[in-house]
Formats: structure tokens, C-alpha cells, sequence
């Protein structure tokens, strides 16, 4: 976002990525707060009990989450139960309680394994992905390179053509007024020399650019082959998962909310 200029859609696009990912930092401390709330504090035994969350979040984090524990009895703010305060507050605990159970299960709890598969499946994917543009970029830069170095062969070639032609031309007059000497000969010789052997190079690259439009034709099939259903089912899975569809569906909120504030 380092520009002088940037689009309504770009602005929009870094919203998203944000709040997608502040709410991912929001679920692994909320989940904190939880455990928090579960075992009564992060005493040593719970950090065993609780190592995995333990070992992904900062200890200066868990104190945080330890000071602000989620329980099922924490919503109450007010001493009247029934003032409307304390309902919304109830409703609105409910609602964090059932959204952090979510998480935890599908990242710690029982679905863990399959969340691990999943991440392991996409990963896999997105390294045979890269695998496959870093050739296709690889064969394209090639295509480039192979052009670039027969236009200048092209070009050198041209110049050497009329350089022969003028020399040609100087030899046949030298000829026919009976004045043309070996070194004249040597002279037209050389030139004709310098063609050939360009001629040649331009032969040797139109080889080269032909294998390298070819190397950029089977990296491409392949990478289609890559991100062929596999790879779309591997998203599919990823973004299906709890906490990360939780994310996307935030996200697609603020994209919502900035089209509707963009139309006024």
C-alpha cells in the first residue's frame, strides 16, 4: 500500500486482509480466555494440560487472557439479572462461548487431526503449485531471453547483409576496371563470413526459442493439472474450517459494509 495512488478496490482488499487476520489473533486469545476460564488460571499443571495453545501464544498474552477469563457465569455486569444490560450481556457470552467451543474443537479438540490433514493437504498443494510457476516463470523468462538475443542477431544480421552487399558491389567495379586485389578478395570473404556464421546463430536461437515456448507450454499444462480439483477441493476443505470460516465471513462483512458506505 506503499503508493501515492491507491483504487477504492485496493483499500477495500487491505480492510478485508486485516480484519481477517486481527480475527484470527482474536480467536487464539479468546481460546486463551477459555482455558483461562476452564482451569482457573495458567498455573503449571494447566500449561501441560493446555500445551499446544500454550506453545502458540506468547506468555505476555496468556497473562492478559488469565486476567480476562471466559466463563459460562462471566456476562453479568450489573446486579439486577433481568435489567436489559445483563441480558444483552448474557446473549452476547453465549454467543462467544459457542464461537470459542467451535475453534477449540476444530483446532485443539477432537477435530484437530482433521483440521492437521487438511493444512497438510493444501500445503501440499500450494507446493506443487509453486513448484510448477517457479518452471512456467522460469520457461517465460527464457521465451524473453532467447528473443531478446535473436533481434540482436536479427539486427547485426541486417547490418552485415548490407555491409556484404556494399563490399560486393565495390569488388565487382574493382573487377571490372582490372584494378581488384587479393586483399579486396579477403575483404568480400570476410563479410560473407560474418553473415554465414550470424545466419547460423539465428538458426541456433530460433531452435532455442522454439524449446523454450515449448517448456512454457508444458509448465503451463502442468501447472492446470496442479490446480485442477485437487487443489480446489484442498481450498475448499481449508476454508471450510471453523476458525477460518468464521474469518472469511467477517471479512465478507466489511467488504459489504464498505460497498454500501462507497454507494451513498
Amino acid at each position: 500500500m506503499n503508493r501515492d495512488q491507491v483504487t477504492e478496490g485496493q483499500i477495500a482488499q487491505a480492510a478485508k486482509t486485516v480484519y481477517h487476520e486481527a480475527r484470527h489473533a482474536e480467536q487464539w486469545f479468546r481460546m486463551a480466555r477459555w482455558v483461562a476460564g476452564e482451569s482457573g488460571s495458567w498455573i503449571e499443571d494447566e500449561r501441560v494440560v493446555y500445551a499446544d495453545i500454550a506453545s502458540d501464544i506468547d506468555p505476555g498474552i496468556l497473562s492478559k487472557a488469565a486476567a480476562q477469563p471466559l466463563r459460562s457465569t462471566s456476562a453479568g455486569h450489573t446486579d439486577d439479572p433481568t435489567s436489559g444490560d445483563a441480558a444483552r450481556m448474557l446473549a452476547l457470552n453465549r454467543q462467544m462461548l459457542a464461537e470459542t467451543d467451535a475453534w477449540w474443537t476444530q483446532v485443539y479438540g477432537e477435530k484437530g487431526q482433521e483440521r492437521g490433514n487438511v493444512l497438510f493437504d493444501l500445503a501440499k498443494h500450494q507446493g506443487q503449485e509453486a513448484i510448477c510457476q517457479e518452471e512456467l516463470d522460469a520457461a517465460r523468462g527464457d521465451v524473453k531471453t532467447a528473443e531478446r538475443e535473436r533481434a540482436d542477431v536479427q539486427a547485426a544480421l541486417a547490418g552485415a547483409g548490407r555491409s556484404y552487399a556494399a563490399q560486393l558491389a565495390q569488388y565487382g567495379d574493382k573487377v571490372a576496371g582490372g584494378n581488384a586485389t587479393f586483399i579486396d578478395y579477403l575483404l568480400l570473404s570476410f563479410e560473407d563470413l560474418k553473415v554465414t556464421l550470424l545466419r547460423g546463430r539465428t538458426a541456433e536461437l530460433d531452435i532455442k526459442l522454439a524449446d523454450a515456448q515449448r517448456r512454457v507450454a508444458d509448465a503451463y499444462k502442468e501447472l492446470l493439472l496442479t490446480v485442477g480439483p485437487g487443489r480446489v477441493e484442498a481450498r475448499e476443505k481449508y476454508q471450510a474450517l471453523a476458525e477460518e470460516a468464521d474469518t472469511r465471513a467477517l471479512a465478507a462483512r466489511v467488504e459489504a459494509e464498505w460497498e454500501t458506505s462507497g454507494a451513498r
